[in-house]
């Protein structure tokens, strides 16, 4: 995942999957946002609709596995 911290978007390569959802969560658990990837093992996430800044989870669960990782956006 890249960058981050991030402002617009964040550039997220899982080198094993090609398909699954990412969902941005707030630190109060809150999901804001979920992107649906398929036939790729890289995709962009945009971030332009939150208006605050701050510490957030990003969560990708594929058929493999649930990954989870902060990330800060600024704004």
């Amino acid at each position: 995942m890249q960058p981050n911290p991030a402002e617009n978007e964040v550039s997220i390569t899982l080198p094993n999957a090609t398909s699954g959802i990412s969902e941005l969560v707030s630190m109060n658990g809150e999901i804001l946002g979920s992107f649906n990837f398929k036939n790729t093992n890289t995709f962009i996430l945009p971030l332009k609709e939150i208006t605050s800044g701050g510490m957030y989870l990003l969560r990708v669960t594929t058929s493999e596995a649930i990954l989870t990782e902060k990330l800060l956006i600024t704004r």
